[in-house]
């Protein structure tokens, strides 16, 4: 996210919406580009954080605590198995 500058806006799903594996749910708006945000499994969407629509700050400065996006039910937890932990992903995004 620093790369991409001050986070503006979010849009997230709705709760009980189904998604799929890769599948585009959400919106990341940033002063310099817009992203979509894909579901890393497949489930049904239990809770957004609609903190974020009154200020999405914390999804740039505190991704891992307050700046969460939503909650999924798995509909498959073998699909967990072949998610990047974190020291996976830093070392995915320091080879960028």
């Amino acid at each position: 996210m620093q790369a991409l500058g001050t986070v503006t806006h979010v849009r997230l799903p709705q709760p009980g919406r189904r998604v799929q594996a890769g599948e585009a749910c959400a919106d990341i708006e940033t002063v310099k580009a817009a992203s979509e945000v894909q579901a890393p499994v497949g489930g049904t969407i239990l809770q957004a954080n609609t903190a974020l629509l009154d200020g999405p700050a914390p999804l740039g400065t505190d991704p891992e605590g307050a700046g969460w996006l939503f909650r999924i039910a798995l509909d498959d937890p073998a699909e967990f198995d072949g998610l990047m932990d974190a020291a996976a992903y830093t070392a995915l995004l320091d080879a960028l």
